[in-house]
């Protein structure tokens, strides 16, 4: 009888259940396995299954099999020639990051790294980069040439991380930022004003203009921490196409004193995110009337289909 492949679990975190569904496909007896398991115990139970979950490894097109790969290295003794050649053809998951851990735990060369993890197009390429120079010594210039040329992941965070722990100059990241289209640039603006000394007026100016990622969670938190105007963000975030604007509105009233009934008049009007949870909070913890919720999630079919249990007795 064939047996059925089991996939690899979500966020890296390998449980005692998915090992024994290795095991029996593997015709092995499952019983001897722990709950809380990792590959290291597993092939020190199956040491004769090494080359088979390399194999396994190798084959998977969900998840994050590169971490796997990484793992077998660093627990179970497979080969870190092996890796090497494999992990940069993986096609799904985060390989540069595993790529990054590989120099870091398992004594691959930074040159190799530096020549693979710009190739990745998948996963968080830009990650990896800012890691390597942190914590493995590559040269600061590699990355700030290799990370804005980066399309997938989130190459804007990467920029501040590289300010803030790095030695970047802050004029870079402002050139480069701004022109980030994936991500959550206007995340990072945010966190160049509160953590790297960049100004206000530069971030006030460039979070409205961002189409991704969650500007409007952004422009809450230049109030919140970095002393913007109430009054700009009350003005910009109900014009925000992205993200969850009905979440910051809420917040806004939470804890920028931002009016009840300016919010009571916004979300409802709000056609992205999810405004039938911010109604609930507003109910909850701001004082806003059930019927006024309860109407206005009944007037909108997407409401009821996305947050019908935010309806109140």
């Amino acid at each position: 009888m064939e047996r059925t492949r089991p996939e690899l679990p979500k966020n890296n975190i390998i449980t005692g259940l998915f090992l024994r569904k290795l095991a029996d496909y593997f015709g092995e007896d499952p019983a001897p396995i722990g709950y809380h398991w990792d590959w290291k115990e597993f092939i020190q139970q199956y040491p004769h299954l090494r080359p088979k979950v390399e194999k396994f490894l190798e084959e998977a097109t969900t998840r994050n099999p590169a971490w796997g790969m990484y793992c077998m290295v660093k627990d179970c003794g497979s080969p870190r020639e092996w890796a090497e050649r494999k992990i940069p053809k993986v096609k799904v998951g985060d390989p540069a990051m595993e790529i990054y851990r590989l120099v870091r735990d398992c004594g691959s060369s930074r040159e190799w790294a530096e020549r693979e993890i710009p190739k990745i197009k998948i996963g968080n390429p830009a990650g990896a980069m800012y890691y390597m120079v942190f914590n493995c010594g590559s040269p600061r210039e590699w990355a700030e040439r290799e990370i804005p040329k980066v399309k997938v992941g989130d190459p804007a965070h990467a920029m501040y991380c590289m300010v803030l722990h790095c030695g970047s100059s802050r004029e870079w990241a402002e050139g480069e930022i701004p022109k980030v289209k994936i991500g959550d640039p206007a995340g990072a603006m945010y966190r160049m004003v509160h953590k790297c000394g960049s100004s206000r007026e530069w971030a006030e100016r460039e979070i409205p203009k961002v189409k991704v990622g969650d500007p409007a969670w952004a422009i809450h938190q230049m109030v919140r921490f970095c002393g913007s105007p109430r009054k700009w963000a009350e003005r910009e975030i109900p014009k925000v196409k992205v993200g969850d604007p009905a979440w910051a509105i809420y917040r806004m009233v939470l804890s920028c004193i931002s009016s009840r009934k300016w919010a009571e008049w916004e979300i409802p009007k709000l056609r992205v995110g999810d405004p039938a949870d911010a109604m609930y909070c507003m109910v909850r913890y701001c004082g806003s009337s059930k019927e006024w919720a309860n109407k206005a999630i009944e007037e909108n079919k997407r409401w009821r289909e996305l947050g019908q249990n935010y309806l109140m007795g």
